[in-house]
């Protein structure tokens, strides 16, 4: 492969601290996407959070296990399908002029000017993979490697477990790595550099960021003057959603009578099911009754901020 970035460090000479260190230090693959607002899972905020150390290094799940296990087996399948030879990279790579811009690549293709993305996704991935249909965090990634390391093209390889096992193509493309550069470099400059978080979307990660933000509480009441109209509005939609939701739980049992004893019933519009459903739950107050010492060992308390809206009554 031949590239134009730099070697940053070997990656078999660091340790799992080493490795997290300099990944909080600059900005992957996968940042490119939170910072395009492409990640569904993670916002602007807590990739902030996270490059300034204030967020716990992320534990490793069984979708974390699941793919690191099997990278080395989608990359033999991508060999087979694609008849190309890949090799592991070894490195963290960087980009030569714009530093803070680092690319963990699974592999590399030989003899060719590219690479391979691994990923490895579940049936509940909506995605049309046969139809070509790539998650945009995805294409964002790999374009995130392609303006680093200067190579070609990326592969990308998934497999979507007890579904199917598909590869695609993505070319570089100029335009886009020069915007993907510049939406980098805004986030590196203007909110790590300069220690100014980004505004918090209102996500449940992104106010939970804020609590690592602003740890301590202040009885000083803040002037939210430049932002009443936003108070507004939001008590407005809140009254909007609540009537919205009154309506369709009416039409929710007009059609629960409608159905009667039957499980099904169907009209030009669509289909109505209305089948018994077992659910399983745990009683916790009977749970730490019985078993106070395993209620103790299970249990967990987390701290987090609240954001509640309270509308003024009778105001003049």
């Amino acid at each position: 492969m031949k590239t134009q970035a730099i070697r940053k460090a070997k990656l078999k000479d660091l340790s799992q601290e080493a490795w997290r260190r300099l990944r909080r230090e600059s900005i992957g693959g996968s940042d490119a996407a939170v910072i395009m607002g492409l990640n569904p899972w993670k916002s602007r905020l807590e990739l902030y959070c996270d490059k300034k150390g204030l967020l716990e290094d992320a534990r490793e799940n069984e979708a974390i296990r699941l793919g690191s296990d099997l990278e080395d087996y989608v990359a033999r399948r991508f060999s087979e399908a694609a008849g190309k030879t890949v090799k592991r990279s070894g490195y963290m790579w960087q980009h030569p002029d714009h530093r803070f811009m680092t690319a963990n690549i699974d592999r590399e293709i030989v003899g060719e000017n590219a690479l391979l993305e691994c990923k490895t996704t579940s049936i509940m991935n909506r995605h049309h993979f046969a139809g070509g249909d790539i998650p945009l965090q995805y294409y964002v990634q790999c374009m995130h490697y392609l303006a680093v390391t200067g190579c070609d093209r990326a592969y990308l390889a998934v497999l979507v477990l007890n579904r199917g096992f598909y590869w695609y193509v993505i070319e570089r493309d100029e335009n886009e790595i020069e915007s993907l550069i510049q939406a980098e470099t805004d986030f590196w400059k203007k909110h790590i550099e300069a220690d100014i978080p980004p505004v918090a979307d209102g996500s449940d990660g992104s106010l939970n960021a804020l609590g690592r933000l602003y740890p301590e509480k202040s009885s000083v009441t803040a002037d939210i003057r430049d932002y009443c109209g936003d108070v507004e509005r939001y008590i407005d939609i809140g009254r909007l959603i609540k009537k919205l939701e009154a309506e369709k739980t009416g039409i929710k049992g007009r059609l629960a009578s409608a159905l009667g004893e039957s499980e099904k019933g169907e009209c030009a519009a669509g289909i109505v099911s209305f089948l018994p459903v077992a659910r399983t739950s745990v009683n916790k107050d009977k749970l730490k009754e019985l078993y106070p010492d395993v209620y103790a060992e299970v249990s967990e308390t987390k701290v987090s901020r609240v954001l509640k809206i309270t509308e003024r009554k009778n105001l003049k």
